[in-house]
């Protein structure tokens, strides 16, 4: 299998690679290639991400994230608050493509790059392209946030509606509230933490995916990639991920 590798804000594409190293990537084994795609708008260092550079003190940094950080990073992301960067990065998704020798065959996303890669999907479909012609024949997002624009997706840009007290706190956290009209038919897999500060947004971009071909996560972790300091969650993640894989029609 061949993956597009999205980061999130305030990350770049080295990060990204790293979180995934030891434990996800590892444990989908080898066979599979990554492609990293760096975001091209400069800004600042994601704030889960403070105090895990490479040259602070081992007993100071969060378990699992010692090294992410490089003296000479450059904290990057896809899209501001614009609408010119938000129709932009279609665009710039529809060149990369154009440019690739070889087709890909999953897309594996984290937050913010979560939410571009579903964007994404939504507006070629929008453009009437059919599900077995889709850049990607399945997609695996992190902490996913939710797709960046209403429709049509080049004038309307949407916010997430999570409101607890109308959908319910726990309905809303395992992503069973109220489905879109427009789904995501390629299967997807949904990975999440209960206490991530952001949770309502993965749940929201759940629901834009098609029930029947949709797995999803919730653990006990926050704004997160699982790793191998929770085995249980790990093998619950790797998990959905090869199931995801499989209903796409590739080997576990």
């Amino acid at each position: 299998m061949r993956f597009l590798c999205l980061h999130g804000m305030g990350t770049n594409s080295r990060i990204f690679e790293l979180q995934t190293a030891a434990a996800i990537r590892q444990g989908l084994g080898d066979g599979h290639s990554y492609e990293w795609l760096d975001g091209s708008i400069k800004t600042e260092m994601a704030p889960a991400l403070q105090g895990c550079n490479v040259e602070a003190k081992r007993g100071e940094t969060p378990p699992g994230m010692q090294d992410l950080v490089a003296p000479d990073d450059e904290f990057l992301m896809y899209v501001d608050d614009t609408a010119e960067t938000r129709r932009q990065v279609l665009t710039d998704m529809d060149n990369f493509l154009a440019m690739e020798t070889e087709p890909f065959d999953g897309l594996l996303a984290f937050s913010l790059g979560a939410g571009c890669g579903a964007s994404y999907l939504i507006h070629k479909m929008q453009q009437g392209t059919p599900t077995n012609r889709l850049p990607f024949r399945f997609a695996v997002f992190f902490c996913g946030a939710p797709a960046l624009f209403g429709r049509p997706i080049r004038e309307t840009v949407a916010a997430p509606s999570m409101d607890a007290e109308i959908i319910g706190i726990d309905k809303a956290r395992e992503g069973e509230s109220g489905k879109p009209s427009e789904v995501i038919e390629i299967p997807t897999a949904h990975i999440w933490g209960r206490n991530d500060t952001l949770w309502g947004y993965g749940p929201e971009l759940s629901r834009w995916c098609k029930d029947e071909n949709r797995e999803i996560v919730v653990h006990d972790g926050g704004h997160e990639i699982p790793g191998p300091r929770d085995p249980v969650t790990l093998a619950r993640c790797l998990q959905a991920i090869k199931r995801t894989i499989a209903r796409a029609g590739g080997d576990e």
